[in-house]
């Protein structure tokens, strides 16, 4: 194999160490006899399945061998980059080169594909070889769960003794000339990733016959029911409302923190609401979703048994505008990338069988399940809470308050806030209203909306709730189950 050896342009101190194009980034170091790259990046988000680290070197000189073209690797222990990422701290490579003289110069950097730093335009332009180097550090998803949930609701740690693939490093050399295309000498086969996707749909008269859960659907183990009466909504045992998700949504500062409730109703296919995603500044990236199911206590790290998935899609309903003061059609269905698998803590709950008409549930008594605010003042409870709440005629509903009139519509009923009656919370949205009929939970409402308190911001526990009516949306939602 031949190599062009001309020397031509390029920053390079008097000390003959290049001059790095991102010294935030990327620094050379001595290390005894040694000069070696050192490399610090931002943490990515916890919820990357893999962490791409690749450097771009220029090297104007012949290579001693092309058995050895250098290498990067974590600074420390994978298990210290783990818990870097955890806590959003810095990430760090080191970088050995595949000679001292003259030392390769920084083309580019870039992680997950996405490029952090470049050269500047003469070192780009220069004359020699290109290498480049790779890492790749796999991060199963239980990992997310390895960071100690605090009380703001950050994603809970679980113990767990399963090891991690580090893929080794691999090694690209590029012939490289300076107006010509670079080609590469070795071949890698790569997982094609799954295109995330977000939709907004409206009504359809086809029914997707994607796995509803028919036969499994609305029945809890009946080992599990109620535990003592707790203030602020009565305790249940964990499996008692085994459809619970909890889910989460990444923060650029902060990380992953609890966001909403949802409610399973396939094994791939959670109903929520369309508000836990889209607001007036936008919609929520789908890659920093992710779904908890069969979690109980949200502050244990000692917990086993739930699952994590990732989201493939958000369906959002076409009608439901975040910058509309009403909360018509505030609906919404996260598409797991697999299935989830059943077991005594994780099962879906019926879809709404009966009539659409609300007079057939007016007055009736609904049962609403979540982490929301309790009698404490606490923004969420370890454990999850549950409430009846009576379902009210539109016309009381709207009597009590006028607020009512712009945050509801005839896709909508309101529920709780009554004498001695607990309402739900900020929390609690897109949680579910069931009902028991014939000794199985079908889902009936949403939690969507609620009046502030205006003491301090968060819901008035006095006031009606206000529920999307899932009846009005089965044909939207079978059509669009998976």
């Amino acid at each position: 194999m031949s190599y062009i050896n001309l020397i031509y342009g390029g920053d390079t101190s008097a000390s003959g160490v290049p001059v790095s194009s991102c010294e935030n980034l990327f620094q050379y170091q001595r290390d005894r006899e040694e000069w070696l790259g050192f490399i610090q990046t931002p943490a990515p988000s916890p919820l990357v399945e893999k962490i791409k680290m690749e450097v771009m070197l220029l090297v104007k000189a012949k290579l001693p061998s092309e058995d050895d073209l250098g290498s990067v690797e974590l600074y420390g222990t994978r298990q210290d980059a783990i818990k870097d990422i955890e806590f959003s701290r810095i990430i760090r490579y080191r970088v050995h080169f595949p000679l001292q003289n003259p030392l390769p110069e920084l083309i580019r950097l870039t992680v997950n594909g996405q490029v952090l730093c470049a050269a500047t335009e003469n070192i780009l332009s220069s004359y020699g070889i290109r290498i480049r180097l790779e890492h790749t550090l796999f991060l199963e998803l239980s990992s997310l769960q390895q960071h100690s949930l605090s009380q703001t609701g950050q994603l809970p740690q679980q113990n767990t003794t399963q090891q991690y693939p580090v893929q080794p490093t691999q090694q690209e050399t590029i012939q490289s000339y300076k107006t010509q295309q670079s080609y590469t000498t070795q071949q890698y086969t790569t997982e094609s990733p799954i295109q995330p996707q977000i939709f907004t749909t409206s009504e359809a008269s086809s029914f997707n016959s994607a796995q509803y859960e028919t036969e499994t659907c609305g029945t809890p183990e009946s080992k599990f029911g109620f535990s003592l009466l707790l203030i602020g909504g009565n305790g249940i045992t964990r499996g008692f409302w085994p459809w619970l998700v909890a889910i989460y949504i990444n923060r650029p500062v902060g990380g992953p923190v609890f966001q909403c409730s949802g409610n399973l109703i396939t094994a791939r296919t959670v109903v929520t609401a369309a508000s836990c995603f889209r607001s007036s500044k936008g919609t929520t990236n789908i890659n920093d979703v992710a779904l908890l199911f069969g979690r109980f206590n949200i502050f244990d790290s000692t917990e086993t048994g739930d699952k994590l998935a990732r989201v493939q899609q958000l369906i959002i309903h076409s009608d439901y505008l975040s910058n509309d003061l009403t909360y018509d059609a505030n609906i919404a269905l996260a598409i797991t990338r697999k299935r989830v698998q059943f077991t005594d803590f994780i099962r879906p709950i019926c879809l709404w069988e009966e009539s659409d008409s609300f007079s057939n549930v007016e007055g009736q008594l609904g049962t609403v399940v979540g982490w929301g605010r309790d009698s404490y003042g606490s923004i969420l409870t370890a454990t999850p809470k549950r409430i009846n709440s009576r379902i009210v005629s539109n016309a009381e509903c709207l009597r009590s308050s006028e607020t009512f009139r712009y945050i509801t519509s005839d896709r909508t009923f309101c529920a709780g806030g009554g004498p001695g009656e607990r309402a739900t919370c900020n929390s609690d949205s897109g949680g579910g209203m069931a009902l028991k009929i014939n000794n199985r939970w079908f889902l009936r409402g949403i939690v969507s909306a609620a009046i502030a308190d205006s003491s301090n911001s968060i819901c008035n526990q006095g006031s009606y709730i206000v529920y999307t009516d899932v009846a009005k949306f089965v044909s939207w939602i079978r059509t669009n189950l998976r």
